[in-house]
């Protein structure tokens, strides 16, 4: 089974004990505006026991753990990598070197699904530039979801999320795997039934995918034994 990792699940992936204490905007490269902050954990040393997720967690948990008995394979795009230059660096992929993701030492596949996408943009927003190369894509895909999303509420976001779900559609993925409820709850509202339902046999929420994959959340104990095992990378 391939699956598209949407950039929330990855945000929820991070396996650390504490919380996110933000400490406001910094200039990243002296031009781009960046939310920054570090991770506060417990000084008694007693393991806080929900990580960033909660009982998300514990299912994305379940997925990566057991990708290799259920022949998953993961991949992203470059539009989704660069949705993670808006987020926190600590919140993506851990706060110090001694940290980890869930999916530390997971090969996730990346696609180029824009190839004028830059990094560098001298005084502009990253996600303003994500957003407009998304924009001048033409695919019959993109512009049926794009329109449909739209009908239902027009976000800033509405554009990224159509993108993302074409790209799983192009890409032959058989999953999006998302934490984002908000977009699942507008894809229900799609008043086209034949486009709604392809959208939900393809878009996976954690407890859905392990439904599917017929998957229990880690335990408690099972938990902590694999973040045991991971490799403590940044």
């Amino acid at each position: 089974m391939h699956v598209l990792l949407d950039s929330s699940v990855r945000h929820h992936a991070v396996a650390l004990k504490g919380e996110w204490v933000e400490t406001g905007e910094q200039l990243w490269g002296g031009k781009i505006p960046i939310q920054t902050g570090y991770l506060q954990t417990i000084e008694d040393g007693i393991p806080v026991r929900e990580t960033r997720g909660g009982d998300q967690t514990r299912y994305i948990a379940s997925i990566a753990s057991k990708k290799e008995e259920l022949g998953l394979k993961f991949h992203t795009t470059d539009a989704l990598i660069f949705e993670t230059i808006n987020k926190p660096i600590g919140q993506q992929f851990g706060f110090t070197y001694g940290d980890a993701s869930l999916f530390a030492g997971v090969t996730i596949v990346k696609h180029v699904t824009l190839p004028e996408l830059q990094i560098e943009i001298p005084g502009g927003s990253p996600i303003d530039e994500l957003r407009q190369q998304i924009e001048k894509q033409y695919s019959p895909v993109f512009s049926e979801i794009w329109s449909a999303l739209r009908k239902i509420k027009e976000t800033d976001k509405s554009s990224q999320d159509a993108w993302h779900l074409t790209c799983a559609i192009e890409l032959d993925m058989d999953a999006l795997l998302t934490t984002d409820s908000k977009l699942h709850g507008q894809i229900c509202s799609i008043e086209d039934t034949h486009l709604r339902d392809r959208l939900l046999r393809l878009v996976k929420r954690p407890f859905e995918l392990c439904k599917l994959l017929d998957i229990e959340p880690l335990t408690d104990d099972e938990f902590e034994h694999f973040k045991g095992s991971l490799q403590q990378i940044f």
